[in-house]
């Protein structure tokens, strides 16, 4: 009698899931979609620095520490509204030729 299963349940300690975090977190390729994973939670876990929302998150280490650095977000100067002008002098012309070419 074979059984054949399609599906398998493992379960593992927050230790093993870590250890696989971290493992996962050297691999470069994997390491990028779980800091954009990230960031948002990191960003929000800092509330003693509520202007520090800019995350970035550096190398993990071998020994599976891992770098976050917190930015304050870069703010954009206020537009006026006031219009453009030229630096040249306005030029008046008074006298013009007009033609007509047949």
């Amino acid at each position: 009698m074979e059984i054949i299963k399609t599906q398998i349940n493992v379960t593992i300690t927050k230790t093993e899931l870590n250890n696989i975090i971290t493992e996962a977190m050297t691999d470069p390729l994997s390491s990028n979609a779980i800091k954009r994973i990230l960031s948002p939670f990191i960003a929000n876990s800092f509330p003693q620095f509520p202007d520090f929302t800019s995350v970035s998150i550096g190398d993990t280490d071998t020994d599976g520490i891992t770098t976050v650095i917190l930015k304050q977000p870069i703010k954009s100067a206020v537009k006026t509204t006031a219009s453009i002008k030229s630096i040249e002098p306005t030029i008046e012309i008074t006298d013009y030729v007009e033609s007509t070419i047949a």
